[in-house]
């Protein structure tokens, strides 16, 4: 994907879907500079073009429906590759399909905030929502792609060699600074609609990060 085409299929999402916005949170890494936003804007040509097909299918179906089925979740945990050989996966699969539904449709539901969004799905759905909330942030993401990004150990690294001490590891604190970006992104490039998983994606290719913990470069001037 090329900056030009950043955030095409977003089609205004946030404003149909009912996302109430975060308060401005203040970070010392924050606001990046324009040369930062510029690179970053660049990383996302190394994005696999035909990369996020499973997230997008799963997407346009929960868009749809309003809700999430088992199918939408085992897809987008493949697409993550979330590990499955596990209790988690074992315990979603023996839950109905009506409680997965009837949970997911009350996390995708209009006017929550992102905090009641994540909640819900922690709270109702459970299994798989734990630890990083990996998979709760594909689902959020796939359904929502302009508001909300997908969590990535890779990413926290970039950010936090940006010089962020926030505690990005809870993904309510996360998305705030991916928000941040995003709206600066549009602000300097305004004829481009970035979206938060276009940031997500940026930040997981950004130019020195190498997916290694070494410093960052591409967000220093």
């Amino acid at each position: 994907m090329s900056p030009a085409t950043a955030g095409a299929d977003s089609d205004g999402a946030g404003a149909h879907l009912g996302t109430v916005p975060f308060v401005p949170l203040t970070c010392s890494a924050l606001p990046l500079s324009l040369a930062s936003l510029s690179n970053l804007a660049g990383a996302l040509l190394v994005y696999p073009e035909d990369y996020d097909d499973a997230f997008e299918e799963a997407g346009a179906r929960m868009k749809a429906a309003g809700h999430a089925t088992k199918l939408d979740i085992g897809g987008l945990a493949c697409w993550k590759r979330i590990r499955c050989d596990t209790k988690w996966a074992r315990r979603l699969q023996a839950t109905p399909q009506s409680t997965v539904v009837a949970s997911t449709r009350s996390a995708l539901g209009a006017g929550l905030t992102p905090e009641q969004r994540v909640a819900a799905l922690r709270g109702e759905l459970k299994h798989g929502m734990g630890g990083s909330f990996a998979l709760g942030s594909a689902i959020l993401a796939a359904w929502n792609s302009n508001d909300f990004a997908v969590t990535d150990r890779w990413v926290l690294v970039t950010l936090r060699a940006a010089g962020c001490d926030c505690d990005i590891d809870s993904y309510s604190i996360y998305l705030q600074h991916v928000i941040g970006i995003r709206d600066d992104l549009r602000q300097a490039f305004p004829s481009i609609p970035f979206t938060a998983r276009d940031v997500d994606k940026a930040l997981y290719f950004a130019p020195g990060v190498a997916h290694t913990a070494v410093a960052l470069l591409v967000l220093r001037p």
